[in-house]
């Protein structure tokens, strides 16, 4: 289950020092992925092994990010999330919200989620898999958003060639549909190059404008 752990990130959890957890298993296969050796399932670290990391961070780490691979996915998330909470850490988990019916039963248990939006929900481009249903991140975003409970966020990591102002604005005009506010517009690394900084800022600026929060990282 536990593929790795990053010991200590001030960026992934706001307003948590936090340790982020990497889970495996995957059932999209993202062309951009930051981590193709979790999508298969192989033989990971044992929970003891995480228990026994958090043990030792009690005091000094306040949050715990699950993270992936895919969260879930995971058959034992919630007595995961669970053994978390128990130690005293506030917990988010990072989804790609393809399973809306796991993310927001975990609701009451959970400080934050983020969830990735990979293309507007019409698209059908052979970016992320066969598995791929462009309207399910968005449906898990709803949900989060009615709760009321956990805040949420909304994550797109911009690829050249597949996001185009057209495709960013569309999932703007989605993400303002089901009451997001905070969007977050990721620059692809490695083999794929991001669009120009002229097209990010302009696309940011006119959701900010709109009421989603929206930034560059």
């Amino acid at each position: 289950m536990i593929g790795g752990i990053q010991p200590c990130s001030f960026i992934d959890f706001p307003g948590h020092l936090a340790a982020v957890v990497f889970v495996q298993g995957c059932d999209l296969s993202c062309k951009y992925c930051h981590n193709p050796e979790l999508i298969p399932r192989r033989q990971g670290k044992p929970l003891e092994y995480l228990w026994s990391f958090l043990e030792s961070r009690v005091g000094l780490l306040t949050g715990v990010v699950v993270s992936g691979g895919e969260p879930t996915l995971q058959p034992d998330l919630l007595s995961l999330v669970q053994g978390i909470r128990d130690r005293g850490f506030a917990v988010k988990i990072d989804t790609h919200g393809m399973h809306p019916e796991v993310a927001l039963s975990l609701v009451k248990y959970l400080d934050y989620v983020a969830v990735d939006v990979k293309l507007d929900s019409k698209s059908t481009r052979p970016l992320c898999g066969s598995s791929f249903q462009g309207s399910l991140p968005f449906e898990t975003l709803r949900g989060l958003v009615l709760s009321k409970t956990t805040p949420c966020e909304a994550r797109t990591t911009v690829v050249e060639g597949y996001h185009s102002e057209s495709v960013l604005t569309s999932i703007l005009e989605s993400l303002r549909e089901v009451g997001v506010t905070r969007w977050f517009l990721q620059l692809c690394t490695g083999k794929y190059q991001p669009p120009t900084q002229d097209l990010l800022n302009r696309v940011a600026e006119r959701a900010t404008s709109l009421g989603v929060l929206t930034s560059c990282r």
